[in-house]
């Protein structure tokens, strides 16, 4: 699920599917690679600079992802905030057979209102509240908000947010969705030595928490800051953690097997 820049929300199938997570980047802790237009399936690439990620994120990346043949076909719901952006969402996912489905939204911590866009990049996006009738309102919606029309409460849910800031707001109208079979995956970024995301998941929403740890080339559990300041190095670069109440994705995380091409 995307949130006031992009990503994805894929909800799983029951039956069974053998997952195998895709090669890790060191600047990253998931794949980077530029986004497949016109590709059935996405392909990862040789490690990148974090801006190729960026591209690739708005335009339904995890989208693509979750949703083609090798990772199941899973149903996959991309939120975008900007217009401009989600036009282009709307156009990859056309090229890409329309699997998923795209929404023109700024996720919150609840339900309601309108905001509009400012900033020319996306890694710089800000949003502020706006009537309905401005010019590029944009609706808000909280994740819990999409449960009734747009998710399924009982089905497996993996949410992809990348928010740009407000992740503790966004986490905050999520409890519905994280107190279920769901695996929330966003950043702590790297310029932000106190890992302020990170322990908000920890404390405050009481998800078990892992990242990937290149030295250990494995997902490990995050148990205090000391894991924290050796994984995330570099100030310029988001880091994805990952965390869950389910016993059934602790599982899955720490028996992942990476494969590198």
């Amino acid at each position: 699920m995307c949130g006031r820049v992009g990503g994805c929300a894929s909800q799983v199938s029951s039956r069974r599917v053998s997952w195998r997570w895709p090669a890790c980047s060191p600047w990253r802790c998931m794949p980077i690679s530029r986004m497949p237009r016109r590709t059935r399936a996405p392909a990862t690439s040789s490690p990148a600079r974090p801006r190729s990620g960026r591209r690739c994120c708005r335009f339904g990346y995890w989208s693509v992802l979750a949703s083609s043949a090798p990772f199941g076909r899973q149903a996959a719901l991309a939120i975008e905030v900007s217009p401009g952006n989600a036009a282009r969402l709307a156009l990859n996912a056309g090229l890409n057979g329309n699997r998923y489905r795209c929404m023109n939204a700024a996720i919150g911590g609840r339900t309601g209102g309108f905001v509009r866009v400012a900033g020319r990049r996306h890694e710089a996006f800000s949003t502020y509240a706006v009537k309905d009738d401005d010019p590029g309102a944009v609706r808000r919606v909280s994740l819990d908000g999409l449960l009734k029309d747009d998710l399924d409460a009982q089905a497996p849910m993996v949410i992809k947010l990348d928010v740009e800031g407000v992740e503790i707001e966004a986490i905050e109208g999520a409890k519905a969705c994280l107190s279920g079979n769901s695996l929330l995956i966003c950043e702590d970024h790297g310029s932000d030595p106190t890992h302020g995301v990170s322990r908000h998941l920890m404390k405050d929403a009481a998800l078990s928490l892992y990242i990937f740890d290149p030295a250990a080339w494995r997902f490990v559990r995050i148990d205090g800051p000391a894991v924290l300041d050796r994984v995330k190095r570099y100030r310029w670069v988001g880091y994805n953690v990952f965390g869950t109440r389910s016993p059934i994705w602790e599982d899955r995380l720490q028996s992942a097997r990476w494969i590198c091409r």
